[in-house]
C-alpha cells in the first residue's frame, strides 16, 4: 500500500508540477504540523553563508510617525536566495507584535525574494518576519519601530 500511495503521489505531483500548478517541497522542509521552528542568526555579527541567504533583512524608514503608513521591505538574506524550481522561498510574511500584518506567496523563476508591506503604527511595536524556503525550512528576523 505504502508503494502504490506514494506512486499515486509523484503522479498527481507530476501532473500537477507539469501543469504549473505545484511548487516542489520536499517533506524535510516541512512536518506534518508545518514547517517547524523557526531559525535565526546565532551569531548576528558572525552569520554563516547559509544564515546570510536565510536570514530575512528588513528595512524600515528612520523616522516613522504614528498614524502615518510606512513602507516595510523584506529581502530574504544579506546574500539574495535564489529562486530557482529546486530552491526557493514559498512565502514571506510580516507579523506586528505577534499578529499577521501580510503575506505573500512566491513563485520561484517568476518572483525575486523581496517583499515590501505597508503599514500604520499607534504605538511602537516589534515587527517580526519570517519566511520559508523549500529546502531549509522556516526562517526569522525582528526589528523594533519606535514613533516620532
Amino acid at each position: 500500500m505504502s508503494k502504490k500511495m506514494e506512486r499515486r503521489e509523484f503522479l498527481l505531483a507530476s501532473t500537477m508540477a507539469a501543469a504549473g500548478l505545484l511548487i516542489y517541497t520536499p517533506k524535510k522542509a516541512l512536518s506534518s504540523d508545518g514547517p517547524g521552528p523557526a531559525q535565526t542568526a546565532k551569531d548576528p555579527a558572525n552569520m554563516s553563508l547559509l544564515e546570510k541567504k536565510h536570514v530575512p533583512v528588513i528595512e524600515i524608514p528612520e523616522r516613522v510617525t504614528k498614524g502615518v503608513a510606512f513602507p516595510v521591505t523584506v529581502t530574504v538574506g544579506e546574500v539574495i536566495h535564489p529562486m530557482v524550481p529546486e530552491h526557493h522561498i514559498e512565502y514571506i510574511e510580516l507579523m506586528v507584535n505577534g499578529k499577521e500584518a501580510g503575506k505573500v506567496l512566491l513563485q520561484p523563476v517568476v518572483n525575486a525574494p523581496k517583499v515590501t508591506f505597508f503599514i500604520t503604527l499607534e504605538d511602537s511595536a516589534t515587527l517580526q518576519v519570517r519566511e520559508l524556503c523549500n529546502l531549509h525550512g522556516l526562517w526569522e528576523n525582528t526589528k523594533k519601530v519606535s514613533l516620532s
